[in-house]
């Protein structure tokens, strides 16, 4: 039901299933796949944290878990996903050092080349957390991978964060050098590496066009700003899916700021409805109802325009969010 336009209608009985074996991780989290279509991003985290729980029972028998690592890493990515739609910063980072604490250099170096084409990047997760909350400095000041030929994916998209970093403190030359090296750093990047089922180089091109459109803004280029972004949404809308979703910013997020903080308040304002789901818009598995972020640019918008009692109901909506 999770793809599905009515996912709801499972959630019931997904809850049930929590309860059912609570020591099989997999199944303790499946519910959160329904809760986070219904915008349940606190059940979704807690659902995640329980898995992880059930997890470390089952690593203090056998710690040699193989491809079992990958759903391990599901459960705390899925932590990851939920704590930033919530807006919580120390959540989402203890779930993302979490990530780097179980995907190390040696557990890539001693599995099979398989599981590491399917791991790898996910030890780059923590980073879209700096992003989201506008960690610049940790950004800028940040190291780059040590074994950068094992860690290809995080390596670019060290590049591609610390060139958004250096844009949105007005160091526009550092952004544009970050630009060349994570152009670099792409084409390094195997076409056989995945993140679940999308190819990682697809889902970087998505970083790809965002760091442009931030080069682009800081230089007053409006029109190639915007382009650029919308290009990062059409890619975005484009992968295969997955949940959570592996690019962990929705690009619409940054389209509708953009749109307002320019004025074009009416765009900005169908952005977040869409983002939202508050219109048919999007397909349901590309809608996120009641994140903080996507409401907060709404209210905004709704007050810009004068339309003061909708302000109201979702800046409610907000304060419960």
């Amino acid at each position: 039901m999770e793809m599905s336009p009515s996912p709801e209608r499972a959630l019931d009985i997904a809850v049930v299933l929590q309860t059912l074996c609570p020591d099989a991780a997999h199944l303790v989290r499946m519910a959160s796949h329904i809760q986070i279509s219904r915008g349940q991003y606190e059940e979704t985290l807690m659902a995640n944290v329980e898995a992880v729980i059930a997890d470390d029972k089952y690593v203090a028998h056998n710690p040699t878990l193989g491809v079992y690592t990958a759903y391990r890493i599901h459960n705390i990515h899925f932590q990851v996903y939920a704590a930033m739609f919530l807006g919580n910063f120390e959540k989402a980072m203890t779930a993302g050092d979490l990530i780097r604490q179980t995907v190390t250099a040696d557990v890539l170096r001693h599995n099979n080349a398989f599981l590491v084409r399917y791991l790898e990047a996910f030890c780059g997760i923590k980073l879209h957390v700096l992003i989201r909350f506008g960690r610049w400095n940790d950004m800028i000041n940040m190291s780059l991978p040590d074994e950068v030929d094992l860690f290809v994916s995080t390596t670019a998209l060290c590049h591609y964060a610390k060139g958004v970093a250096y844009a949105a403190t007005g160091d526009v030359e550092q952004a544009e050098r970050q630009q060349h090296l994570f152009a670099d750093a792409w084409e390094r990047v195997p076409e056989d590496h995945f993140v679940f089922n999308n190819q990682t180089r697809d889902v970087l091109k998505i970083g790809e066009a965002m760091l442009a459109e931030e080069v682009e803004y800081r230089k007053g280029n409006l029109d190639a700003a915007f382009a650029h972004l919308a290009h990062s949404v059409d890619i975005d809308d484009h992968l295969y899916y997955n949940e959570p979703w592996v690019w962990m910013q929705p690009p619409r997020h940054a389209l509708g700021a953009l749109l307002l903080g320019q004025g074009r308040v009416e765009e900005a304002a169908g952005v977040y409805r869409a983002d939202l789901g508050l219109d048919d818009t999007l397909v349901r598995s590309s809608q996120h109802p009641g994140n903080v972020w996507a409401l907060r640019g709404y209210a905004e918008c709704l007050d810009a325009l004068g339309r003061l009692e909708e302000a109201a109901d979702i800046r409610a909506e907000l304060v419960v969010a």
